[in-house]
Formats: C-alpha cells, structure tokens, sequence
C-alpha cells in the first residue's frame, strides 16, 4: 500500500501488535487513533524495517509518518484501515 509516497504493508494481511494501536485524548474534544505499520525499505545494498505511525482524529485529520494527508482516497483508505484492524 502507498500514502504520501511512502510504501508499507498492508495491515490487513500482517496486523499489527496490540501494543501498536492505542487510543488517547488531546484536548476536551480530539480523540486520537494511532497506529504504526512496517515497510521494508532498500537502504544501500540491504532491506531496512522502517516503522511509520498511522494516525486519524475523531475530526477526520489523518497524518501518516508526521505528514498530514491531504489526498481525500487516501484519507478514506486510513479510516478504512482504522475500522477492519484487528491487533493480535
């Protein structure tokens, strides 16, 4: 899968951890959803496991490693992600 040019596993097919997903406030009304996924990146001569954080607000504001999604597809895929995860 790609968002924001940044290729990662789908985490559908390798769900993450249970301590990969977490829910938090920020603020009165935000509610946070994060998740982090992994893509394998060529480093040189060699794979690299880089994790990226996943992120959406109960406001629709979606972020993928630091960067707000601007992309409306991309945004739906997110929340799509976010709604049929299940941590193992």
């Amino acid at each position: 899968m790609k968002i924001n040019g940044i290729e990662f596993e789908d985490p559908r097919i390798f769900p993450p951890r249970k301590k990969d997903i977490r829910e938090y406030k920020d603020g009165a009304r935000t509610t946070v959803k994060e998740m982090w996924v992994e893509g394998y990146v060529m480093d040189g001569q060699a794979y690299c496991l880089h994790r990226y954080p996943m992120t959406i607000t109960n406001r629709g504001v979606c972020t993928f490693d630091g960067r707000q999604v601007k992309d409306e597809e991309e945004k739906g895929l997110i929340a799509k992600l976010f709604g049929s995860v299940v941590p193992v």
